[in-house]
Order: C-alpha cells, then sequence, then structure tokens
C-alpha cells in the first residue's frame, strides 16, 4: 500500500479515538484539532521509523502524548 493510502487509512480509522482523548486533556476543541492533525503529519514525516513492533494506534498515541505534552511547556 502507497504512504499517503495507509496514511488516509489511519485518518479515517483513528481520528474520532485521537480526538476524544486529545479533548478529555486539552478541553479545547481546536487545540485538540490541531494536536490531532500534528500528529498525523508527524507519523506520515517519520514513517520510516515505524517498523509495525507496536500497533498503528499504540505508536500514532505515543506520538500524540507527546504532542500533548509539548503543548503545555
Amino acid at each position: 500500500m502507497a504512504l499517503k493510502e495507509e496514511i488516509s487509512t489511519w485518518v479515517k480509522t483513528y481520528t474520532k479515538d485521537l480526538l476524544s482523548y486529545t479533548i478529555s486533556k486539552v478541553e479545547q476543541k481546536e487545540i485538540a484539532e490541531d494536536l490531532v492533525q500534528e500528529t498525523f503529519l508527524s507519523a506520515y514525516q517519520s514513517f520510516e521509523n515505524y517498523q509495525g513492533k507496536s500497533n498503528v494506534k499504540t505508536w500514532l498515541f505515543s506520538i500524540l502524548k507527546h504532542k500533548i505534552a509539548d503543548h503545555y511547556r
């Protein structure tokens, strides 16, 4: 599967879960949406680092948690 298609599938599959989690952490929908978008952008940019050792959802949540932490710094 091509990279763009794979990322597109991830967006369709995981956005709702990532967004729900993020809203519970930052309490502002617009900021949560931005953080989720940044998560997918980071996943796209570092796709070659994803080794498949963990579930894609786990990897995305790991990226997201770092984005949330950075937001509060």
